[in-house]
């Protein structure tokens, strides 16, 4: 399956992508967890056509990132995108540098796509934490850096300390979740060319009490299901791509069924005037 892209004018990525958030465990590896399952589970998506994969250093304490890599061994690295990002109690410049080592190691691989920071942290300068950034990218460790979890204030002040293109800024967005709406930063990242990588882009765990009707109406309409709809919402909208969990091989296929249909543009703007923000979606 060919899974369609967008770019800005440094990066390119597939509209969707692996999230591996508590794959492995939470903050702690799991030591009950499935390990087996959960590989032959990435395994599956990358042979589905998945070529993103979205990790980080804190998902289960790296073992996320070690999964991970015995999933992709046997993949040819050039068909693969991956990206991780280092924590934020790491953003010192000589954490960076070892952090980013450090999941290449657990990865198995000789040089990262795309490195994120994962929050900025508010007592490290970014002076500090670029001056390694744009090491990593000089020898070649990564091809691109972003960012995660920054408002448009803070990616301007950290465009000051970059050397390089900040690529993407990787923040929470969903039908529900808009405050990078309201605030300005989506706005901002399309006017300066970064990717907006949107995780939980379905909404967060719980059971809505309003909105869930226009979803079920929006379903029933185009014969999907009501996260199929709200999938939708995010990858259609400009300068935004997504992340969506697909171990579960329901999950898998009924992801990849949100690739291959649009959208109206009236239905578009009703979702995004109509459901109410701060709700949640999944039942």
């Amino acid at each position: 399956m060919i899974i369609s892209t967008k770019k800005t004018k440094v990066l390119e990525l597939p509209v969707l992508g692996l999230g591996t958030y508590r794959i492995g465990g939470d903050h702690e590896r799991d030591l009950h967890n499935d390990d087996d399952g959960q590989i032959q589970s990435i395994r599956k998506a990358l042979n589905a056509g998945i070529k993103h994969i979205d990790t980080a250093e804190s998902y289960a304490a790296g073992h996320a990132e070690m999964l991970i890599g015995k999933a992709i061994a046997d993949f040819d690295r050039k068909d693969l995108f991956i990206t991780t990002k280092v924590s934020r109690r790491h953003h010192h410049y000589k954490d960076v540098l070892e952090s980013a080592q450090a999941s290449l190691a657990r990865l198995g691989i000789p040089y990262l796509d795309l490195y994120l920071l994962h929050a900025p942290h508010p007592e490290i300068p970014f002076r500090e934490t670029f001056k390694a950034m744009n090491e990593l990218v000089e020898k070649g460790t990564v091809r691109f850096i972003g960012v995660s979890n920054f408002t448009a204030v803070q990616l301007e002040q950290a465009k000051q300390y970059s050397q390089y293109p900040i690529t993407c800024n990787q923040i929470h967005y969903s039908l529900s979740a808009r405050d990078y709406e309201r605030d300005g930063t989506l706005e901002y990242c399309r006017a300066n060319g970064i990717l907006v990588v949107a995780y939980r882009a379905m909404g967060d765990e719980g059971t809505p009490a309003v909105g869930w009707s226009l979803l079920e109406e929006m379903a029933k309409k185009y014969r999907k299901t009501a996260k199929q709809i709200a999938l939708r919402w995010v990858i259609q909208q400009p300068n935004v791509v997504g992340l969506a969990k697909m171990i579960q091989p329901q999950h898998l296929q009924e992801n990849l069924d949100a690739l291959t249909w649009e959208l109206a543009s009236e239905d578009m703007e009703r979702l995004t005037d109509d459901f109410p923000i701060g709700v949640t979606i999944n039942r």
